[in-house]
């Protein structure tokens, strides 16, 4: 005997499941932005522009963006509200270019016969935004072309994951045991440790302490970095240390700890300018690492065979 009744009700909450399977998997394969329709008002005359102790003359628009890795290349930037953490992909329809003969940048290795992104995602007062980055301009046959008029969307991929944390993730961290000290340097550069710093400044027992189970983790100075992307250590690493004075199995008064610490300001080599650029730390005048004692032994500098003697000279 059939219950035309309860056929319904299965036939019901087999609709509302698919629905539901359909919403999830939508979300989770990326949801686009409308598209937004931008001009862009280019300047009429360009403005001058020091590089490399060269002055030039470079285009420019109003609201553009010169970075210092690039510099005298205008960027274009938008920025949308984001649901959550995610990738952002942005896509260009209706663009109208228009020749543009007169100009010239420096430096115009961005600059190619397409439209190239840059994308960033961060979190500001609670929300999670996406900020793109592009130069408005092509290059074909050895000319520029500026862009005038274009339609924007953007594609929102979640990375938000229910999956377990994978086999490179650490899932205890390193200062879940053993005895931990914490100190602060404020260079970059060499650091010495003294028996008197270990002892009366941190308060180690450095004298009831093997000196092989002492380990110094931490990565030091600079600012973690803003986008959500960026690579970052999973866990304290370890630094590799040299104990001078502690072959007998004992740090002496004379014994000391010399290690290569990192300073909280940042040093980069940028390519296109041939220079070194400093990132100031703005929150800390300080880089942070732990002394860990426990059973396992520390990390050395490892000794290797110095390089053979050659003679050099020079005119």
């Amino acid at each position: 005997m059939e219950y035309p009744s309860m056929k319904i009700q299965h036939k019901t909450a087999f609709i509302v499941f698919f629905v539901l399977f359909l919403s999830l998997n939508t979300s989770s394969f990326g949801q686009a932005t409308p598209s937004v329709s931008e001009k862009i008002q280019w300047n009429t005359y360009p403005e001058e522009f020091s590089f490399a102790g060269q002055k030039h003359k470079v285009y420019s628009f109003r609201g553009a963006l010169f970075g210092e890795e690039f510099p005298g290349i205008p960027f274009f930037t938008t920025t949308i509200r984001l649901r959550g953490p995610a990738k952002i992909y942005p896509r260009l329809t209706d663009a109208v270019f228009e020749p543009f003969p007169d100009a010239t940048f420096p430096r115009d290795s961005l600059i190619g016969s397409d439209i190239e992104f840059r994308t960033k995602v961060e979190k500001i007062n609670g929300q999670w935004i996406g900020k793109v980055f592009f130069v408005p301009l092509i290059k074909k046959g050895g000319r520029y072309e500026k862009l005038l008029s274009f339609d924007l969307s953007i594609e929102e991929e979640s990375i938000l994951s229910t999956e377990p944390r994978g086999p490179l993730n650490t899932t205890l961290s390193e200062l879940n045991n053993g005895s931990i000290y914490k100190f602060a340097v404020a260079e970059t550069g060499i650091h010495k440790l003294t028996y008197n710093f270990l002892k009366n400044d941190l308060g180690i027992p450095i004298d009831q302490i093997n000196p092989t189970k002492i380990r110094i983790l931490g990565v030091g100075g600079g600012m973690l970095p803003e986008s959500l992307l960026a690579e970052v250590t999973d866990d304290l690493p370890e630094n590799a240390i040299q104990i001078v004075g502690a072959s007998d199995g004992r740090f002496d008064p004379s014994d000391y700890i010399l290690f290569y610490g990192k300073g909280p300001d940042n040093w980069s080599y940028l390519p296109s300018e041939k220079r070194f650029s400093m990132q100031k730390h703005l929150y800390d005048d300080r880089g942070y690492y732990f002394i860990k004692v426990d059973s396992e032994d520390g990390k050395r500098v490892a000794s290797v065979p110095s390089a053979a003697a050659n003679s050099y000279s020079s005119t």
